[in-house]
């Protein structure tokens, strides 16, 4: 389960999967910047796009509005929201608050291979490029996802998973580019939540975020 992914509803009927669907496309279409931070959505080029009908894309809408990812101005308009430096900030700060010591029950044996593969997937992006181009972003917002779902808390997880969206937007929207210390930082923590030997995992999380924050800091 990754982070652009709907955490909490179960599998239900066709219909409801096929919303489920539409939520994950109009979703993964936010965090990757194909929807930039401020557009109004474009509701029916979304339903070409995706293939779905036009209800399905409206209650894939009303979910990421209830969710705070959509904003609606005075006149009803639907925009992605902007995410400021200040936002960002903060989600990065309660991130450091609420993740290190979760860290330490979110060790999860059935992650296992999924973090094996996120560290050689970390390790061949580089610091080149944006985090949005290079597969860096994504990779990491499922190492946080593999960390969110690890905690098996029913409140929290939704909560660490709102936090990244947060941050994922603001770096797409500046095209922020991760530093050799935020990508080490990054594997740390995947080898962390494995067990290997070095950092505990609530170091190696509160480390990564360290270096998430003093990225976003770079960028003023």
């Amino acid at each position: 389960m990754t982070l652009a992914q709907d955490q909490t509803k179960p599998a239900g009927t066709g219909t409801e999967r096929l919303a489920d669907k539409a939520y994950a496309e109009i979703l993964g279409r936010i965090l990757s910047g194909v929807l930039p931070a401020g557009m109004v959505v474009p509701e029916r080029r979304l339903t070409e796009d995706v293939g779905l009908s036009r209800s399905r894309i409206r209650e894939a809408l009303a979910r990421l509005e209830g969710e705070g990812l959509l904003h609606r101005d005075r006149t009803g308009a639907l925009s992605i929201r902007n995410v400021t430096l200040s936002d960002a900030l903060h989600a990065a700060q309660l991130a450091q608050m609420l993740e290190p010591p979760l860290a330490c029950v979110a060790t999860d044996p059935d992650s296992i291979a999924a973090l094996d593969a996120l560290e050689a997937r970390i390790a061949q992006t580089g610091p080149y490029g944006t985090v949005a181009e290079n597969g860096f972003l994504r990779a990491v917002l499922e190492l946080h996802g593999v960390l969110a779902s690890g905690i098996r808390n029913p409140f929290a997880e939704p909560f660490v998973t709102m936090l990244w969206r947060g941050i994922a937007i603001y770096q797409v929207t500046v095209g922020h580019r991760a530093s050799r210390a935020e990508l080490d930082a990054a594997i740390g923590l995947t080898r962390a939540l494995r067990g290997l030997p070095g950092a505990t995992p609530e170091q190696a999380t509160a480390a990564h975020l360290s270096q998430v924050r003093a990225g976003l800091l770079a960028g003023i």
